[in-house]
């Protein structure tokens, strides 16, 4: 529907006052009534941009604009760690409500708005972050805002058409939707129990084929089992989630057969998102966005959707969303090239592509594809092949390079390759494999035959088509290519709140103070995050940190004790509402002074309260402290250290969410800059003693 890269000029764009382009984005400030010339009558749509503020600062971005000045619209105004949602009406603004994020100054992210109907929700940096029900306005443009002295700047844009979902359900309005309904409730947080129940249906959906199941799921005794395809209770297909497990059934003429078992990373009573993607035989299954398996069987085509809970299994299911799977683009090469750009040498024999020699190689359609899933199938018949994706020209462009044993993910810009890392695989020269590229945002996932083999955040293409390279000798074959969208999941990030003093910040001293530990332990705990694919945002009302910690937000507080930190932490409890609280304390109540027993039992009550606002499946990890250089002072932490064992263990086995972390056993005096703060090494070993907490679900990739 529209697009800017703000590469030249701003002629899509009506009231440019203190409009500038720099560096090929959009700057404004002082203006109010910045608007697309486009869009009076868009009604149902998709905003993407990627936006930054300065400090101190704020960015709005305006939507359903009724014209030419924004004086009826709505305006979603960014700041650090808030979404401001407001509306406004014949001028007059009316602030909707605030909703907690972890967007920074200074660093840009991507927000997607997405108004369908009176539903408005937001993701930034594809995390969900807050929906909005509002029926002021169904249709208008966009824009930008910025009051007075805010700061904004603005690329990328793009407008499309809203997918629209064949079938949305979160229980809020009862069970109509649904048959065969008995034995199930709603619980107090709104999803769905079904206990002793097999056959819950859908109403509607007997014609369903190619889709995207998306759902939460909680397994609350024994398993939880998804039925899809369901032709009648005696057809469909049942993927059943136990401990550890997902069984793939398929049920015909009332007799269950196991179709295969693969090992995922749920458990009892731990709340995870599962996606089931259909498209003809394929079948694609993701657990908390990590595809985790990959099957072909043509049984069954169409049906409806539903549950099974057999006995005593127990489960809750929230968050349905069903879209139809239309792919965006599909080559099977049994004919021609005709929908291909740049097909020299490149040749189809016995419906495969093969390719030499050609680096442009790339699709006719697609210069608008953003958020999108390539799956492909790949022979390397000589030295290496490479798939290209998000391409803009013939310049500008992703490239993931197979070679022997290796992924070697580049980027061109302006014609200028870089490679952004190399990683170990499992790939051999005249083998076929299965390739899957997932694109969301700036998160990248790869797969190598459903096997999740890298994950790249990279910011500098936002969209394009795909296509194949082969540089001189290079040769590779390819089939079975498909492109689909992908819509983004609800929310299925956890939220970490790091809580303690300055070590929590990140302060060091003297000559170790050399940047390296600017967001102390932080920076390195989200370094094990993301290169173990854990997908985690830090929250907190302090900012802090180097440019490469995309989420710099904490609770570190110099100087501040337990008993300090407990007159603010339901405050924060509610604002943040974080999963994991990471709570070290208790240096300060020793350079201060106080007795261990104090110490501790103010440290108690603290912990009480962090337990009882935690969320269900929440954690509370409390760490012992970090040595001391001074004699005295280091023999009274080893005391305290002691208790905070002891403590913890007893309100464990009272049934609090809390575990240790024994952060002093792996940290020495020869590890701090002045004999109280970590230097660099300190912080890099603290990182990872919090990661070996934070990650204790294991290798489900579930945080």
């Amino acid at each position: 529907m529209f697009k800017e890269d703000f590469s030249s000029n701003l002629n899509q764009w009506q009231n440019t006052t203190n409009a500038t382009i720099n560096n090929g984005k959009l700057v404004l400030t002082d203006n109010e009534n910045m608007r697309s010339i486009a869009g009076s009558n868009w009604t149902d749509y998709i905003i993407d941009a990627d936006v930054s503020f300065n400090n101190g600062g704020a960015a709005g971005v305006v939507f359903r604009s009724q014209d030419a000045n924004n004086s009826n619209c709505y305006m979603w105004q960014l700041s650090f760690g808030t979404l401001r949602v407001h509306k406004r009406v014949n001028g007059a603004w009316t602030a909707m409500k605030e909703v907690i994020t972890a967007s920074d100054s200074d660093v840009p992210f991507h927000v997607r708005i997405e108004a369908i109907g009176s539903t408005i929700k937001t993701y930034i940096d594809e995390v969900f972050v807050d929906v909005t029900v509002d029926s002021t306005y169904s249709s208008g443009g966009i824009g930008f805002r910025e009051y007075g002295s805010e700061w904004g700047a603005f690329d990328n844009i793009q407008v499309q058409t809203a997918e629209t979902p064949l079938f949305t359900e979160d229980f809020s309005n009862g069970l109509g939707k649904w048959t065969n309904a008995q034995n199930v409730t709603i619980t107090s947080s709104g999803a769905l129990r079904v206990t002793n129940n097999e056959n819950i249906q859908t109403i509607d959906g007997i014609t369903w084929s190619d889709f995207t199941f998306d759902m939460d799921v909680n397994i609350i005794t024994n398993a939880a089992g998804v039925t899809f395809r369901k032709v009648d209770n005696n057809n469909c297909y049942l993927w059943l989630f136990t401990s550890g497990n997902l069984t793939m059934y398929k049920k015909l003429n009332g007799t269950l057969t196991i179709i295969k078992r693969v090992s995922c990373g749920v458990t009892v009573n731990t709340l995870f998102h599962t996606t089931i993607e259909t498209f003809g035989p394929t079948i694609k299954t993701f657990v908390n966005g990590n595809l985790i398996d990959i099957i072909m069987d043509n049984t069954l085509s169409s049906g409806k959707a539903g549950f099974r809970e057999l006995g005593t299994d127990t489960a809750d299911f929230d968050k349905l969303r069903i879209f139809a799977r239309n792919p965006l683009f599909s080559e099977y090469f049994d004919d021609n090239l005709v929908l291909w750009n740049n097909t020299a040498n490149a040749t189809i024999s016995g419906g495969r592509l093969s390719l030499i020699n050609n680096e442009t190689f790339r699709t006719t359609l697609g210069t608008d594809w953003t958020n999108f899933s390539l799956d492909v199938d790949i022979i390397i018949t000589n030295t290496a092949a490479g798939i290209t994706f998000r391409c803009l020209d013939n310049h500008n462009y992703y490239m993931w390079q197979l070679v022997s044993g290796k992924l070697r993910p580049h980027k061109n810009v302006n014609g200028v390759w870089t490679v952004i890392k190399e990683v170990n695989c499992p790939i051999n020269v005249n083998t076929t494999y299965h390739l899957t590229i997932e694109t969301v945002g700036y998160t990248i996932k790869t797969y190598l035959n459903a096997n999740l083999i890298d994950t790249t955040i990279d910011r500098t293409f936002a969209g394009g088509t795909v296509g194949f390279r082969e540089y001189s000798t290079e040769s590779a074959i390819f089939d079975n290519l498909v492109v689909t969208s992908k819509p983004l999941p609800y929310n299925t990030w956890k939220k970490v709140m790091p809580l303690g003093d300055s070590i929590t910040y990140g302060e060091s001293y003297g000559s170790s103070n050399n940047g390296a530990t600017k967001g102390g332990y932080r920076h390195k705990l989200w370094q094990d995050l993301n290169a173990n694919n854990l997908d985690v945002i830090f929250v907190g009302s302090v900012p802090g940190g180097p440019t490469a910690l995309p989420y710099k937000s904490c609770e570190g507080h110099g100087g501040w004790r337990a008993d300090q930190f407990s007159t603010h932490i339901n405050q924060w409890m509610s604002l943040y509402q974080p999963d994991i609280v990471l709570l070290q304390t208790g240096t300060n109540n020793i350079l201060q002074g106080w007795a261990n027993q104090d110490s501790i039992n103010s440290l108690s009550v603290l912990i009480d309260q962090i337990c009882a606002k935690l969320p269900g499946g929440g954690r509370l990890c409390v760490a012992t402290i970090t040595p001391l250089s001074d004699a005295n002072n280091n023999s009274q932490v080893n005391d305290y250290n002691a208790q905070v064992v002891s403590l913890v263990s007893s309100k464990a086995s009272g049934g609090k969410p809390v575990t240790l972390v024994d952060i002093n056993s792996s940290i020495t005096t020869a590890d701090l800059s002045e004999g109280v703060h970590p230097n660099a090494t300190g912080y890099a070993k603290m990182g990872d003693c919090w990661f070996s907490a934070v990650d204790w679900q294991g290798s489900g990739h579930q945080v």
